[in-house]
């Protein structure tokens, strides 16, 4: 489990299936954009697979939707406030 915005020394981006809600925590220095050989569209193949397709994942917290009319982009916060912290169980990829 990770804290879903976990600061640390590693670049990670974190994705929501929207077919079954699984979160995927996507670890950018194990990607060619850092020090590792595989692409990031070739680690998120699992999600892909997982989900229906590469249009069922979207890049949190950018691409999420509105829950209600599902077509409208939630933008992200301005004012993140005080903060608080939030433990989720996701998928770390690529495996």
């Amino acid at each position: 489990m990770y804290t879903l915005f976990e600061a640390s020394f590693y670049d990670f981006n974190t994705y929501l299936g929207e077919t079954t809600g699984t979160l995927y925590r996507l670890d950018i220095d194990r990607t060619d954009l850092k020090y590792g050989k595989v692409s990031i569209e070739e680690a998120l193949k699992p999600a892909v697979h997982i989900e229906g397709g590469r249009t069922n994942l979207r890049l949190v917290p950018n691409e999420l939707r509105c829950p209600k009319c599902r077509k409208t982009t939630i933008l992200p916060a301005r004012d993140l406030g005080g903060g608080h912290e939030a433990i989720v169980k996701a998928v770390i990829l690529p495996t």
